[in-house]
């Protein structure tokens, strides 16, 4: 269980104006993965809110933030197993509620493989990936994996966008931690046209 008090303060200096946020929040984690050296069974799941009050120049508002996310590793036959996962979260109120500091960032290695990083900014999303994965030796895994999700659009109320991110890729560790590449694309990428993803992560 995490509990989060913190401050944030954005600046624009182009525009020549900034806000300060005062946060606070509670997370509550269950982990009951194994990890040698890769997860091949257990879940983990993740359920967080969070309460902001921004102060924007002679005004102020309040948001609430709330975030969810689970996962599953299902062995299947020898050394292939199955990665189930979903995550999402959500704004409210979502009208009014544009400034950058409340918004989330959507895309990328850690988030929508097949997308650029942090290409979708919005105030709501939900996506979920299902990854069919080889182990290679003691220390490696092959996977090719599926991403769906939706995007809301920044329009005052929930307007879902579709998107879909797909590929496949390598993993390798090293003690705690491992190096990922994949190679993924989405519906409006040609083959040879997608996008390389490298991400970098400790277990612990």
């Amino acid at each position: 269980m995490e509990i989060q008090l913190g401050s944030q303060e954005n600046r624009d200096d182009v525009l020549g104006v900034s806000s300060q946020a005062l946060e606070s929040g509670l997370r509550v984690v269950f982990d009951g993965r194994d990890r040698i050296p890769f997860a091949t069974r257990g879940i983990r799941s993740e359920l967080g809110i969070t309460a902001v009050r921004r102060e924007t120049g002679d005004s102020s508002y309040y948001v609430a933030q709330a975030k969810a996310a689970a996962e599953a590793w299902i062995p299947l036959a020898g050394r292939f197993g199955l990665k189930l996962a979903m995550r999402g979260a959500t704004n409210a109120p979502l009208e009014g509620r544009y400034n950058r500091g409340e918004l989330y960032y959507v895309g990328g290695a850690r988030s929508l493989r097949g997308y650029r990083e942090r290409e979708f900014q919005t105030n709501a999303y939900a996506v979920g990936e299902s990854e069919f994965q080889m182990a290679v030796g003691r220390r490696g895994r092959l996977f090719a994996f599926a991403a769906p999700g939706l995007i809301n659009r920044l329009v005052g109320e929930y307007y879902w966008r579709t998107v879909l991110g797909y590929g496949a890729g390598i993993e390798l560790a090293k003690g705690d931690w491992s190096l990922a590449l994949s190679y993924a694309l989405n519906p409006g990428r040609s083959p040879g046209n997608g996008l390389l993803h490298v991400g970098v992560d400790n277990r612990f």
